[in-house]
C-alpha cells in the first residue's frame, strides 16, 4: 500500500534511512511488528527514534530524551570547565553567560512537545544536578554551598520552572501565529 502510493505521487524512500516506532504502552502491541519492507528493502524497527533533535520512545514518557539532554549539556559543561580556573581563565560573568545562551536552550529545545515530563520528581533532581553543576562553576562555590542559594545570587529560578516557562511562551507564539 505504501508502496503503491508512493509510486502514484512519484516520491521515492530510502528504506535505509527510515525507522518505525510502534507507540504504544503495551508491549504485545509492540512484538506485533516484525520484518518490514519497502521497495525490497528491510526496515528497521526500533523503540525509540531521533527526530528534529527530540527523542521519541515507544511509550512517549519523554525519559530517553531528557537523559540524552541532560548528559549532552552535563558534556558540554565539563567541556567548559577546561576553560575555567580559580585565578585565570573564563570570568564568572562569561561563564554565567554560556550557560544562560547555550546550555539553557539546548536542553528546553522542543519543550513545548515534552515540558510535562518536568513536573516529576526524578526529572526536577536530574535537571536539577544539571543545573547546580552550572552554577558551581558560575559562582566558583564551595561543593557543600546549597542550590537555592547559588540561584538566588544569579538570579535564575530552577531549571524545570524555566523549562515550563519557555514551554508556555512557545505554545502562546503558538497561539497567536
Amino acid at each position: 500500500v505504501m508502496e503503491e502510493w508512493c509510486t502514484d505521487k512519484g516520491l521515492t524512500i530510502n528504506a535505509k534511512k527510515m525507522t518505525v516506532v510502534a507507540f504504544t504502552k503495551l508491549k504485545s502491541e509492540r512484538s506485533r511488528i516484525r520484518n518490514l519492507s519497502l521497495f525490497g528493502e528491510l526496515v528497521e524497527i526500533s523503540s525509540d527514534v531521533k527526530y528534529l533533535g527530540v527523542k521519541l520512545n515507544s511509550k512517549l514518557n519523554w525519559n530517553s530524551h531528557l537523559q540524552y539532554i541532560t548528559h549532552k549539556a552535563t558534556n558540554s559543561l565539563w567541556m567548559c570547565k577546561t576553560m575555567i580556573g580559580k585565578t585565570w581563565g573564563l570570568s564568572p560573568k562569561m561563564v554565567l553567560w554560556m550557560y544562560k545562551t547555550i546550555i539553557r536552550p539546548m536542553v528546553s529545545y522542543g519543550a513545548a512537545v515534552w515540558w510535562t515530563k518536568t513536573q516529576k520528581d526524578t526529572s526536577q533532581r536530574l535537571l536539577n544536578k544539571l543545573q547546580r553543576l552550572a552554577l558551581l562553576l558560575c559562582t566558583r562555590s564551595m561543593r557543600s554551598t546549597p542550590t537555592s542559594a547559588m540561584e538566588k545570587l544569579l538570579g535564575l529560578p530552577p531549571l524545570h520552572m524555566w523549562i515550563q516557562h519557555e514551554a508556555m511562551c512557545a505554545h502562546y507564539r503558538f497561539m497567536i501565529s
